[in-house]
């Protein structure tokens, strides 16, 4: 486990609390997969849209040196967001204990779910060599689309109040994970 997730766990894990099972995003490439062919056609569209961009302006004359610096700075952010996303999500550590469900990252941040507001949870392919575990029936409508970006961006409970640091979620993916089975049968056996 990473330390700083570990450090944050233990500050948010109740004192009566037990986790019952863990586990973390396994490893796979930025372009693997069918999320893969995203970035990698965000890319693509971003060098595109720039250069082509850069090229007008050039061709009517108004190449400045700040509108081009800023146009390569714009096409620098298009390229480094997705391996940011990436790294995050590669960051990530699920917990289920016997009180709630749990999304921590690395840096510090954390989303939760009352086991008993668990109303379902289904195993999602993620075209890699695990599976997405789609924890909340409001997420099952979106179907396998986006599960690399869902499980950055919890669906969250708008209603509900923060519980010590931890953002209250309606709807959680724990991506890409080998043991999804279990976590399923845990969670549904609550439900």
């Amino acid at each position: 486990m990473d330390p700083n997730i570990k450090k944050h766990l233990d500050y948010i894990l109740r004192p009566d609390e037990r986790v019952l099972w863990q586990s973390k995003t396994h490893s796979f490439g930025i372009i693997e997969g069918k999320e893969g062919k995203r970035v990698l056609l965000h890319w693509v569209l971003s060098a595109v849209c720039i250069l082509g961009f850069l090229a007008l302006v050039e061709a009517y004359g108004n190449a400045t040196a700040s509108v081009i610096g800023l146009l390569l700075l714009l096409l620098a952010i298009l390229i480094v967001a997705p391996v940011m996303s990436y790294r995050s999500v590669m960051t990530q550590e699920y917990f289920i204990t016997d009180q709630r469900v749990l999304l921590v990252r690395s840096d510090g941040g954390a989303n939760a779910i009352e086991r008993g507001d668990v109303d379902d949870c289904r195993l999602m392919p993620t075209g890699l060599r695990g599976e997405a575990l789609v924890i909340g029936s409001s997420l099952f409508p979106e179907g396998d689309k986006q599960l690399r970006w869902r499980t950055l961006h919890p669906k969250l409970d708008h209603y509900a109040q923060s519980d010590g640091g931890l953002t209250v979620a309606e709807g959680l993916v724990f991506f890409n994970i080998m043991d999804g089975e279990e976590a399923e049968k845990l969670l549904k056996q609550s439900a």
